[in-house]
């Protein structure tokens, strides 16, 4: 579908069980990818809410309203067929980890990161025998060898869709780790953005609001929980 905004050109949307799973429908005919490939979705939940999409689109088809079909694309269409990037992508953030780069101060903030951070990266360990070196200021971390290709094992073995909101949960917290304690439903959408932004919630509190960041903030976030419903609903 090109940028440029669509006039609806439908009635009914609906879903359909076939044998690759529950096809999204518009008035009996099934939308297409950029790619050409019909709107396939693996669970039911995710389709109802895919198709809640599309219902909403009167009168013209925004594409910038549709964060979940546009993730369905990017799994149909970018994933499946460049899925060694895509992987190569999502693992390399567990070299720079968002939650293994602490402040060196002040204490308070220091504490904030330990007790919230510091259970996630236990959780990750422990999950996915992947341990991650955590330090303090802006000294690089060696991230053990093991815990790195464990985490890549790990993400090599998701499928298309939860690889593509795995994708885009990762950038837009700069997290593997809260990534796939979402995804594995370790935490909730909620829990896992206060995570990614605690310490700028901290400046925030000491400091005061940054109108030009809250906006950034704010489509990071909801780019995020996009990807967050949509590994819920795969689930």
């Amino acid at each position: 579908m090109s940028e440029t905004l669509k006039d609806r050109f439908y009635t009914a949307v609906a879903i359909e069980e076939n044998a690759l799973g529950y096809a999204i429908t518009l008035d009996g005919r099934s939308p297409k990818s950029p790619g050409g490939k019909a709107l396939t979705i693996p669970t039911r939940v995710l389709a109802q809410h895919i198709g809640q999409e599309w219902d909403a689109q009167d009168p013209k088809i925004d594409l910038n309203t549709m964060p979940l079909t546009r993730l369905v694309f990017s799994a149909l269409d970018q994933v499946a067929n460049h899925r060694d990037h895509v992987v190569g992508e999502v693992s390399a953030y567990a070299a720079t980890d968002l939650l293994c780069y602490r402040a060196d101060g002040p204490r308070e903030l220091i504490a904030k990161q330990q007790d919230v951070w510091d259970p996630i990266c236990a959780w990750c360990a422990e999950t996915f025998d992947a341990p991650l070196v955590c330090v303090s200021g802006i000294m690089a971390a060696e991230q053990p060898q093991v815990s790195l290709a464990n985490l890549r094992q790990a993400i090599t073995e998701k499928d298309d869709f939860t690889l593509a909101a795995l994708h885009m949960a990762t950038k837009m917290t700069g997290s593997l780790v809260l990534a796939l304690a979402v995804a594995h439903g370790y935490l909730t959408k909620d829990a896992a953005w206060a995570a990614s932004r605690l310490d700028e919630d901290w400046q925030a509190e000491k400091w005061g609001q940054d109108e030009e960041a809250n906006i950034l903030a704010a489509q990071k976030q909801a780019d995020f929980f996009a990807a967050a419903i949509f590994l819920d609903s795969l689930r």
